[in-house]
């Protein structure tokens, strides 16, 4: 498989690794916002501001698609990822920041492309090797870390208790 060969490229990566830190650099900045507004109209802004973004990025090759010759499986494929894949799991975000700390929500983030590469395998669409699984390994152990780590909160609390005991 093109994964195991080692054929990806550093550019991918270097986009990955930008679009993780925006995404928690969201995740923190915004959790106010997030926790002050509904979901809904959370998630209508957000996507208002990337279709303009993707439009003027993309504006161009869309118009040389032909798209009445793109088949009904392409379609419903899209439509899978926007509304499930995307819509929905971008739309349990500020759920989540209701009830949940955003490293919790983080850890949904970076376990999604296990979960993926797994599915993936069970299909036979794809082979588990040792990148993958070397890869995965780094997930969990950030994943760990994460868990294991205090929040700002819980250190304060500690130095007060700390000083506190010390009178």
């Amino acid at each position: 498989s093109r994964g195991e060969s080692g054929g990806g490229s550093i550019a991918g990566d270097i986009i990955t690794l930008v679009s993780s830190v925006c995404y928690a650099i969201y995740l923190t900045a915004c959790r106010k916002v997030i926790l002050k507004y509904s979901p809904v109209t959370t998630m209508k802004w957000m996507f208002f501001f990337a279709a303009i973004v993707v439009v003027v990025l993309y504006h161009r090759p869309a118009l040389e698609v032909d798209f009445p010759a793109v088949p009904a499986r392409v379609w419903g494929g899209a439509a899978f990822a926007i509304v499930l894949s995307t819509f929905l799991a971008y739309l349990m975000v500020p759920i989540a920041q209701h009830y949940l700390r955003p490293t919790v929500i983080s850890m949904y983030n970076y376990v999604q492309p296990v979960a993926s590469v797994l599915f993936t395998v069970v299909l036979g669409l794809d082979v588990f090797g040792f990148t993958k699984a070397t890869a995965a390994g780094c997930i969990f152990l950030g994943v760990w870390l994460v868990t294991m780590s205090k929040s700002r909160k819980d250190l304060e609390a500690e130095q007060a208790a700390k000083m506190t005991d010390k009178k």
